[in-house]
């Protein structure tokens, strides 16, 4: 967790809905600026793997589903 001045802090959370596009305040140091920018891109990055990860499993769990539920056709039903 980064040790933040409450108003820069403020300034930041505002932006959430512009993701990694984020524009840092002027007042922080560049050492604040650069652990500023790591921080949001691991974050966006996380989140992104994130829902990959959810995509990658519904589309396994939808794999599965099908392959459960379709007949084989190569069968004919008497």
């Amino acid at each position: 967790m980064l040790k933040l001045p409450p108003q820069i802090h403020q300034q930041i959370e505002m932006q959430q809905e512009k993701l990694a596009g984020i524009a840092i305040p002027k007042e922080v140091n560049n050492q604040q600026r650069e652990a500023i920018k790591r921080a949001i891109n691991e974050a966006y990055i996380n989140g992104f793997r994130t829902v990959m990860l959810l995509c990658v499993g519904l589309a396994i769990l939808s794999a599965i589903i099908a392959w459960l539920m379709i007949k084989d056709i190569s069968k004919p039903e008497t």
